[in-house]
């Protein structure tokens, strides 16, 4: 059974959460729209704007029978800022946002691990970043990687790209170098976050997000790069991670076990994917024969892509509509929404930065037993504050 303190944190993250959502919101609305009585709306609503977490931002109209003006709120978008990185095999990608998901800086960069620890790599990486961005008020960290990621205890299981081929307690190794929060997670989950809070308001329920990446390769038959692909699930507005973490994990069925790509085209062909439309027109096929029973099975709304293949836009969704449609029995349309993404290189990286945003703005489980690296709404502000967290000072 939920305890007082632990009910007047959902309370007090509900209320964050509802700001969040609809910026310009008065607390009556609030009230209603929660189910809360006024009384505990107002002394929510007064801590919350004396821990500088909301601010008034304007006065509304009075009613027909006049009165006093509704107070509009608005979370303050200068209370801090989240870092976003994508580490990839040959390259990152950095972005700082605002609580509202606003970009405010992005810097993007080659790599060379040359044998070297994700460990010492990413401390490089961070502080190139932090030097750049000196005077931002970081609240926390999400890293975005390729690979099977268990974001609730921060280890990486395993990570062909990055050569990870046992467990790395990442967080437990690194927490104590980095005084603000941090947070690992699947780079293809990451842009399903990216897509929950950048299109808040309307996303789709249930969607998949498509990764497609150009990543170097370690075969030499292959050539430099090579398209990789990853998927992330979203059921029922929650990013779905499976058993082990390794749901969204993409290989066709189509795949022969002799070939070391994720597609049945022999390496040879793959190869020649960039320059060659046909080869292009042949893996996007394949792909969409896998996407489209993923679609018709599990009923979703929208497929979004994201990453290098967004160059191939028009090639893809032709080709996809039409597999997604003789995959479907009935004579009636799915209805199956193809978009893409509007953060292009950045979806990795941004979208990393926007779990943070989830984590700050969703409600505390009522089991305080639940198995979670950091904690979540309030609970997460208030451990921010405690930590004092007025400046970056990595």
């Amino acid at each position: 059974m939920a305890t007082q303190k632990k009910i007047g944190s959902i309370n007090m993250s509900q209320v964050i959460r509802t700001i969040w959502l609809y910026e310009g919101i008065s607390r009556i609305e609030i009230s209603r729209t929660l189910g809360l009585d006024k009384s505990t709306i107002t002394k929510i609503v007064n801590t919350l704007l004396g821990m500088g977490i909301v601010r008034n931002v304007s006065e509304g109209t009075a009613g027909p029978q006049g009165g006093r003006k509704p107070v509009k709120l608005a979370i303050n978008r200068d209370f801090g800022y989240i870092l976003g990185i994508e580490i990839q095999t040959d390259r990152y990608m950095a972005v700082v946002i605002d609580l509202q998901g606003k970009i405010c800086f992005s810097y993007s960069n080659l790599i060379n691990f040359s044998r070297r620890p994700l460990k010492k790599v990413f401390l490089e990486i961070l502080q190139t970043i932090t030097n750049r961005i000196e005077k931002t008020k970081l609240l926390g960290i999400v890293l975005g990687l390729p690979g099977l990621i268990n974001s609730d205890k921060g280890i990486i299981h395993r990570s062909k790209p990055l050569n990870i081929i046992e467990d790395v307690y990442f967080l437990d190794s690194i927490i104590d170098l980095i005084e603000v929060p941090l947070l690992i997670e699947n780079d293809a989950n990451s842009c399903c976050w990216g897509e929950l809070v950048f299109n808040r308001a309307n996303i789709s329920k249930n969607f998949i997000f498509v990764l497609g990446e150009l990543r170097e390769h370690q075969s030499s038959s292959i050539g430099k790069h090579v398209l990789a692909i990853g998927i992330g699930v979203v059921i029922d507005s929650k990013v779905h991670y499976g058993e082990n973490f390794s749901a969204g994990e993409f290989q066709s069925v189509f795949r022969e076990v002799t070939n070391t790509t994720q597609f049945s085209l022999p390496d040879n062909q793959f190869s020649r994917i960039e320059a060659d439309q046909e080869i292009r027109k042949a893996v996007f096929q394949e792909l969409s024969k896998n996407i489209a029973l993923l679609v018709n099975v599990f009923n979703l709304s929208q497929v979004v892509f994201g990453g290098a293949i967004e160059e191939y836009k028009n090639e893809i969704i032709p080709i996809l509509k039409d597999e997604i449609e003789k995959n479907w029995s009935y004579e009636y349309n799915t209805g199956c929404r193809i978009s893409f993404s509007h953060h292009n290189a950045q979806s990795v990286a941004y979208g990393s930065a926007c779990m943070f945003l989830e984590y700050l703005f969703s409600t505390p489980s009522v089991d305080t037993g639940q198995n979670e690296y950091l904690p979540r709404g309030i609970e997460l502000f208030q451990l921010i504050l405690s930590q004092k967290v007025n400046n970056n000072n990595l």
